[in-house]
């Protein structure tokens, strides 16, 4: 009788596997971050507040202010969460968890590209289940969303040097100058990408 049950779910794992391990690490990740999200305060820092400000100044059209030092990708974002959700620091925190699952994706997707579905599978679940980068994602900071445009640039310019696209290598380039910003070291995979870019053959 248990081996009636098993047997359709084994042969369907070995028939989609990428299907059975992103639903695995989305399940995960996702559970983890309902069940810390209304459990703790969102974290502020002393950054928090301009980012906020600028923000804030956004999303109801006053004149927008942002320090030289920051770059306005995080403050575009966080004006985009107030105007479609409000001021609820809360949301704007379950809207940065949900990076993290998205980030968690992107790892899978790394790990299958360069190795196999079950690689891919611990690298997602690594991160989904990370407590540090959680943490990050319930702080008003840049973070979360730095750490998805870079993980899809290091996974993009993987896919474009494997099948030799050069139009993956450019969305890597995209990526990476999203990611820039929101945080301006993002700028450092660059040289990454332009390495990839000379090794395709048919570019100058």
């Amino acid at each position: 009788m248990i081996s009636r049950l098993v047997t359709p779910g084994i042969a369907a794992a070995r028939r989609h596997p990428d299907v059975i391990c992103l639903t695995i690490v989305v399940i995960a990740a996702t559970l983890m971050r309902l069940a810390f999200n209304y459990r703790a305060p969102v974290f502020i820092r002393q950054d928090s507040i301009g980012y906020f400000q600028s923000a804030y100044e956004l999303a109801r059209g006053i004149d927008l202010d942002i320090p030289i030092r920051r770059t306005p990708g995080y403050p575009l974002f966080l004006a985009m969460t107030i105007w479609a959700f409000g001021e609820d620091f809360q949301s704007i925190a379950l809207i940065q968890h949900l990076l993290g699952v998205v980030a968690a994706v992107l790892a899978y997707a790394i790990g299958r590209q360069l190795f196999s579905a079950l690689a891919g599978l611990v690298a997602g679940l690594l991160v989904g289940l990370s407590g540090p980068l959680l943490i990050y994602e319930h702080y008003l900071m840049s973070e979360s969303l730095f750490t998805v445009f870079v993980t899809l640039a290091i996974w993009l310019t993987i896919r474009g040097s494997q099948k030799r696209s050069t139009r993956a290598l450019a969305l890597a380039g995209i990526a990476t100058g999203l990611a820039y910003q929101a945080r301006p070291v993002g700028g450092a995979i660059l040289p990454l990408i332009a390495l990839a870019a000379a090794l395709l053959p048919g570019l100058p």
